[in-house]
């Protein structure tokens, strides 16, 4: 999940939430958008110290935070080029 795909994921998901009539602050909405991430991206917020709070707001700015974080990881880690002898 890139920045450009997590940013997407909750611009829909608000236009749903929208659509819907859900209010943002219902424990549902955040249930929802919870289930949507990618488990590694969900499981990070989770080892996150401290939890982030159980807003949506709150959820939706580590999860944005957690992708870009991760985009930096693997960009660099990405495979190094074998040079053999």
């Amino acid at each position: 999940m890139g920045s450009s795909i997590i940013d997407e994921y909750i611009a829909h998901f608000e236009h749903l939430l929208q659509k819907a009539g859900w209010d943002q602050m219902l424990r549902g909405s955040l249930f929802q958008f919870k289930q949507g991430l990618e488990r590694k991206i969900h499981l990070q917020i989770l080892q996150k110290e401290p939890i982030p709070a159980e807003t949506l707001d709150a959820w939706e700015k580590v999860a944005h935070q957690e992708v870009e974080r991760q985009a930096f990881i693997d960009a660099s880690l990405r495979p190094k080029e074998f040079r053999g002898s």
